[in-house]
């Protein structure tokens, strides 16, 4: 079978995989729906509402959101206020400021979240299509059934902004807040991993926190000029080292 790859800018095709810019390897995360949906309180603090996508699966879905702390800022979403279904995306509001509006974006993806294939769906489109094997793709209309068509949106991780960074992170009441600059003049969609130094578990995905006991948590959120990450031990000052990709692909 025909590999098309790309390497990196100073690298070459022969490179481990994880150093490629792509590989036919492996799917993309090719995203079909992006938007913001406004859901705003009533009386008692309490709202329902929901997005369509209609793909008859649990879609891969990444989920931020701005408005429940008054900073402006848009926060990597913990999940506790949307629940994804094989048609929607369901929003439960409770306990939030009342007659207030919360803004969440939403990227839905036409992958499965394991990645699996089917049929029934018409929403593969582009002119650049590469199919997973034994599928054609010149005639495959679902996109669990591709690595990448050119018709979705596919994150777009820029390597020169992306990094980790080792913090002396204090503990549960004080927060160390760590920032990073991007300079991009938007919002860009970010992802975090806690990846060693904490007493309360590594491999942990940004945002965490201990709802049971308190004290530890990691929280990332951002704006159009700094990613910030918010960082609480539940025991003794750690060193920890967080891990951070940020993409050129846009909040607001």
């Amino acid at each position: 079978m025909v590999v098309v790859k790309i390497a990196k800018k100073g690298g070459a095709i022969t490179d481990a995989e994880k150093l490629l810019a792509f590989t036919s390897n492996r799917a993309c995360l090719m995203e079909l729906q992006i938007g913001i949906k406004a859901v705003t309180t009533d009386g008692s603090g309490n709202a329902t509402d929901s997005i369509t996508h209609s793909l008859g699966y649990f879609p891969a879905v990444v989920m931020f959101e701005k408005g429940f702390f008054p900073d402006g800022k848009w926060y990597i979403s913990t999940g506790y206020d949307y629940k994804i279904t094989t048609t929607k995306i369901n929003f439960n509001l409770s306990g939030y400021d009342p007659y207030t509006t919360y803004y969440f974006h939403y990227r839905i993806s036409g992958n499965r979240q394991d990645n699996a294939v089917g049929s029934g769906n018409n929403n593969v489109s582009g002119k650049m299509r590469i199919s997973k094997p034994g599928y054609s793709a010149n005639t495959e209309t679902d996109s669990r059934n591709m690595i990448f068509f050119s018709g979705a949106n596919v994150p777009k991780i820029d390597t020169s902004l992306s990094g980790s960074f080792t913090e002396s992170i204090n503990n549960y009441p004080y927060p160390t807040v760590k920032t990073i600059p991007h300079n991009l003049g938007y919002v860009p969609v970010f992802h975090g991993l806690l990846d060693s130094g904490s007493s309360d578990g590594n491999g942990n995905m940004v945002p965490s926190i201990d709802i049971l006991y308190g004290g530890f948590s990691i929280s990332g959120y951002a704006d159009s000029t700094n990613i910030y990450f918010e960082c609480r031990t539940s025991g003794s000052t750690e060193s920890w080292t967080v891990k951070y990709k940020i993409t050129r692909d846009k909040i607001e």
